[in-house]
């Protein structure tokens, strides 16, 4: 099973950073649950199918667009960050 450390990594390069829609929906069923809630600073969006369409509006605005973390992971409850 999965730490919350890899599961983060897999987000960020598999979901944010991979511009094909079908490999990023594979990966967003593989890493969220169903009822997934995602919150940034912008957005709160709920399920797969919401993540999945607010991902691929977030490559569309920069095309080339690369999520790159930095800082350590933190958990904090059932949240998971890079600080």
């Amino acid at each position: 099973m999965a730490g919350p450390e890899e599961l983060l990594a897999r987000m960020v390069a598999e979901v944010f950073n991979e511009p094909d829609a079908g490999r990023r929906a594979a990966a967003i069923d593989e890493v969220f649950a169903p009822d997934v809630v995602f919150v940034d600073a912008e957005h709160e969006v709920h399920g797969r199918e919401e993540l999945a369409a607010t991902v691929t509006g977030l490559l569309a605005q920069g095309p080339g667009l690369v999520f790159t973390p930095v800082g350590s992971f933190r958990g904090v409850g059932d949240l998971g960050m890079r600080s």
